[in-house]
């Protein structure tokens, strides 16, 4: 294997304080002995069993002055404060946000190129962007990975431009039944669009059901954490 100087992931590992860094110690060591190096630079620290007073991280007296973990900046644990994984915003202290100000980014976003999209002259590809680009599908990460509840300023005004779009595909205004007819698959007539308020409760269902079904096999993930 050529040797490289540093290795690119994008993972997350959680558990206890003292679980995490005897595995970080692990791959350190196991990723030095083929060549690659662990930039922690590129790392986070974040939870309660690492957060000390003023962000001083709370090391175990037994940790090893030259432990890789003591280069790695520590996220601040407190109200207010989060952090992002793998896309997903996650909140400190029963906090929400950080969670709240990922979803206002992504809706802006996504309303500012819904509003573009009137721009095309050709219906079938605006109806064809807004299916499969810019309605809830979108947003369906963040929908599977957060609590809904705290993107309640948001969604709505998501669903609000996405109805818009729909009624300018129409070339006038849909009625709520419209609407309603509109977000169903085109295998029973509707336009198949994805109205995220509505996705929402179905998308975090079924993550938190794979989740307890894969798991506590593949990941360890206790029976408590559902």
């Amino acid at each position: 294997m050529r040797k490289c100087d540093v290795l690119r992931l994008n993972s997350s590992i959680v558990g206890q304080r003292d679980v995490v860094l005897r595995y970080l110690e692990k791959v350190a060591s196991a990723l030095a002995a083929v060549g690659l190096i662990l930039n922690p630079a590129k790392c986070r620290l974040w939870g309660p069993g690492i957060q000390g007073l003023e962000a001083v991280p709370l090391w175990p007296l037994s940790l090893s002055p030259h432990h890789i973990a003591r280069s790695m900046p520590v996220t601040p644990f407190a109200p207010g404060h989060g952090i992002t994984t793998l896309g997903i915003p996650a909140d400190s202290c029963g906090g929400h946000q950080h969670t709240a100000s990922k979803w206002k980014t992504a809706c802006d976003a996504t309303i500012l190129l819904l509003d573009k999209l009137q721009q095309f002259p050709d219906v079938q590809i605006r109806h064809c962007l807004l299916r499969y680009c810019l309605d809830g599908c979108r947003v369906m990460h963040l929908l599977r990975g957060t609590d809904s509840r705290k993107a309640v300023e948001h969604l709505p005004r998501l669903t609000h431009a996405i109805r818009k779009a729909t009624d300018n595909l129409a070339g006038g205004s849909l009625s709520d039944a419209a609407w309603a007819q509109a977000t169903l698959p085109i295998s029973k007539s509707g336009l198949g669009i994805s109205d995220p308020t509505a996705e929402a409760p179905h998308a975090r269902i079924a993550a938190l059901g794979g989740l307890q079904r894969f798991g506590r096999e593949k990941v360890g993930v206790p029976d408590d954490a559902f």
